[in-house]
């Protein structure tokens, strides 16, 4: 095996080995400690020859390959079952392998993450509804909400411990509920009157989210009113 070499910066001699397996294909299971080990040292002899700094951490990994050379290099007694000198070498590849790809992906993230740039909030303006209800008696509506309000005898409902501890977070009738409600009603229907519309109300917020309900839908040029009666447009 040719063993060429060119000086370039490491984070320590587990990436340098690291890059040796893999730049000259070597089977990280199988490491050919020979090879690995003279390309090793031939980092460390150029570095002094281009008088470079070389740290205590390529010398003890140094050592270590030596070590693991001569182990290779002795004879072996078939009698005897040895496990592979370099298998603790090879985890250790391996699992910086796992770091240093980690690092790269979080890098690479980092990068794409540095061309995004969030904009300054930006005010909305609000959208102007047209609440104005067109050819209708407004009046009339009010007056007969009040006839229906006068009608009805509603459900007391006696006041407990926890009413009083949510009077600011009072359960309401939904509206949407009843706008679905309304609007079933007229498709099945056509036509309904205002007053029976209100029948199954058992509390004033029932009947005033009923009538919100109608509001929402005249608004809206969904129903009509006239003459005490809801139709469908």
């Amino acid at each position: 095996m040719d063993l060429t070499y060119h000086i370039i910066k490491y984070d320590g001699p587990l990436d340098l080995l690291l890059d040796l397996v893999q730049t000259h294909k070597m089977d990280i299971y199988d490491i050919p400690i020979v090879e690995l080990t003279e390309q090793f040292l031939a980092y460390i002899k150029e570095q002094e020859e281009n008088n470079l700094e070389i740290s205590s951490e390529f010398i003890v990994m140094a050592s270590q390959l030596l070590w693991l050379k001569s182990k290779m290099l002795l004879p072996k007694n078939k009698e005897e079952t040895e496990e592979d000198p370099r298998e603790e070498l090879t985890q250790r590849l391996l699992e910086y392998q796992q770091f240093k790809e980690a690092s790269q992906s979080l890098a690479q993230r980092q990068n794409q993450g540095a061309h995004i740039f969030e904009g300054k909030p930006q005010y909305i303006e609000p959208a102007v509804h047209d609440y104005t209800l067109k050819n209708l008696d407004i009046t009339k509506l009010f007056e007969a909400l009040n006839e229906v309000l006068s009608r009805k005898e509603f459900i007391e409902q006696k006041p407990t411990p926890k009413d009083f501890t949510k009077i600011m977070q009072k359960n309401r009738t939904p509206i949407l509920a009843k706008v679905k409600k309304l609007l079933a009603e007229l498709e099945e229907m056509g036509q309904l009157s205002f007053f029976n519309y209100f029948d199954d109300c058992q509390t004033k917020d029932e009947v005033i989210a009923s009538f919100l309900a109608i509001l929402e839908l005249l608004k809206l040029n969904k129903v009509s009113f006239d003459e005490g009666r809801l139709t469908l447009i």
